[in-house]
């Protein structure tokens, strides 16, 4: 039950500022599996089909959507839902827009999605809300793994905050499994990280004063390489990432947004760009504010070692009826 405790008070210690004092609400969600239950011929989507050994059907969808957008809706205390929501494995953009209309009714959100070539038709996406974010433009990069299959675009925007006309660049990943291991696997996700560190570059020279968000499941923890180059530093601004891990400091602490083999870590994080980390700046992220949202309604006590982990919806042929295997990641941007 610690555990539970401590990752409540990680959850709900962003609400403790002032709402006048908060520019953007930002959360990133892994919500495992939002698949519908209509059969898409170029997908692998037969798992989760009405003749499935999960026997998948409407009444489950619908759960699953409540259920995520009960977490979603709560991540930032009563009435306080994000702003700027990423979210990953989701199949098409029509779960993104059903779980966009359960969620927070005072805001005027929006999706933004792309197909992706990903052999089990997961994507990635955006929702966001009009009244504070204006969209300039977005778009995809690939990420090509050579000799396997396809793997999931980097998806990313460019938003003009309104009321200050503030630019941020949001990007949102998905990186390969540790399938095969994680040294064997590896390489895949050193792509996705060239990939992504390619595609900042190409968008600081568009768009020079913006700011950025870089955000997912990056099935790497803060300490592995790929995840320590995107902090580096070493050329000069646009040619190095010199991002700042908000989630790092979690690492290590006995807390994490997933559990594997009953050690916790955090393979979901959010980074932002130095102009972000800067309380000198009228918009910035506090030191060391990077968030997981927890409560122990998402929670499950294991049979195995009677330990508290994310209560997952879908088991190999069972339904289970939880929220999501991983738990969302968090932080707020500041306004002086």
């Amino acid at each position: 039950m610690k555990r539970i405790l401590f990752l409540a008070f990680i959850a709900f210690s962003s609400t403790q500022i002032k709402a006048q004092d908060t520019a953007l609400r930002v959360m990133f969600y892994n919500v495992e599996n939002l698949f519908d239950t209509i059969d898409t011929p170029d997908k692998d989507d037969a798992e989760f089909l009405p003749n499935s050994p999960l026997q998948n059907n409407t009444a489950n969808y619908n759960l699953k959507l409540d259920h995520l957008a009960k977490v979603v809706n709560a991540a930032f205390g009563v009435k306080s839902s994000p702003d700027l929501l990423g979210v990953c494995e989701v199949e098409n953009r029509a779960v993104v827009e059903d779980l966009a209309s359960r969620l927070d009714k005072q805001k005027s959100l929006q999706v933004i999605h792309e197909e992706s070539l990903d052999g089990r038709g997961i994507d990635n996406a955006l929702i966001y809300d009009t009244k504070k974010l204006k969209l300039v433009e977005h778009g995809v990069a690939e990420v090509e793994l050579i000799g396997d299959r396809p793997t999931r675009y980097i998806l990313w925007a460019n938003f003009k905050m309104k009321g200050n006309d503030r630019s941020i660049t949001v990007f949102v990943n998905h990186w390969p499994s540790r399938g095969g291991g994680e040294e064997a696997s590896e390489p895949k996700r050193l792509k996705a990280e060239g990939v992504l560190k390619g595609t900042i570059y190409q968008l600081r020279l568009k768009y020079p004063n913006s700011d950025e968000i870089v955000m997912g499941d990056f099935n790497d923890y803060p300490t592995n390489k790929s995840m320590k180059d995107l902090e580096n530093c070493i050329l000069p601004v646009p040619e190095s990432p010199c991002l700042v891990n908000m989630h790092e400091y979690l690492q290590g602490t006995g807390v994490g947004s997933h559990a594997y083999k009953g050690e916790w870590g955090m393979l979901d994080q959010i980074l932002v760009s130095k102009g972000l980390y800067s309380e000198k700046n009228e918009f910035y992220v506090p030191k060391n504010s990077g968030q997981i949202v927890s409560y122990d309604w998402m929670m499950y006590e294991s049979n195995y070692d009677q330990k508290m982990y994310p209560s997952r919806f879908y088991g190999k042929d069972k339904v289970f009826g939880g929220y999501s295997d991983h738990l969302p990641v968090s932080l707020v941007i500041l306004k002086k």
